[in-house]
């Protein structure tokens, strides 16, 4: 009878046990000095910002890519997010695959973040746009190029853990982004 106690027991406080879906959190990290431009959206919920500039594209002047970076509050850099493949023109564009900031052209805008370690020179974690499940956009409100200026904004950005890093989330979500930056040569 006490092994069947016992044994009920044990299972009830296995049950009743919440399992921690969240995992590993991603630290507090700063926009920096912005002076180039910023982009703001919400990750993981909690409001974050990144200094921001535009780069064109290596392969056609006609369309850009928008990096993104955070810092550590000792100055380190932190968050790497890039968007590639944007046209300079106004309109609502599919973010779907990898970046292509430097790559070939796939006729959309896509997507790439990285978490940097130590000083910012070591990669944490990398990880890849989840095209299987978000459908997001990002739509060009504003281009000036005699000003050299690009404005928008963005859905949702749902990126998978390239390599499951250790004490790094396996999913890193970025909702209702703008951005507001120089293009850069």
């Amino acid at each position: 009878m006490k092994n069947i106690l016992a044994t009920f027991l044990v299972t009830l406080i296995l049950f009743s046990c919440k399992k921690d879906d969240n995992g590993p959190k991603l630290e507090k990290t700063f926009p920096g000095p912005m002076d180039t431009g910023s982009l703001e959206a919400y990750r993981g919920g909690a409001f974050w910002q990144s200094t921001a500039y535009a780069q064109y594209n290596a392969l056609d002047s006609l369309y850009v890519g928008l990096i993104c970076l955070t810092y550590t509050t000792d100055g380190f850099n932190r968050e790497f997010l890039t968007l590639g493949e944007i046209p300079l023109k106004v309109g609502i564009y599919p973010i779907k695959g990898n970046n292509a900031i430097s790559t070939g052209l796939d006729g959309f805008v896509g997507a790439i973040y990285s978490w940097g370690a130590d000083d910012g020179d070591v990669f944490g974690a990398t990880y890849n746009h989840d095209d299987e499940n978000s459908q997001g956009t990002l739509e060009v409100t504003f281009i000036d190029l005699v000003s050299k200026r690009i404005a928008g904004s963005f859905d949702r950005l749902v990126f998978k853990n390239r390599n499951e890093a250790i004490n790094y989330p396996e999913r890193v979500v970025f909702e209702h982004g703008k951005f507001d930056m120089k293009i850069t040569e």
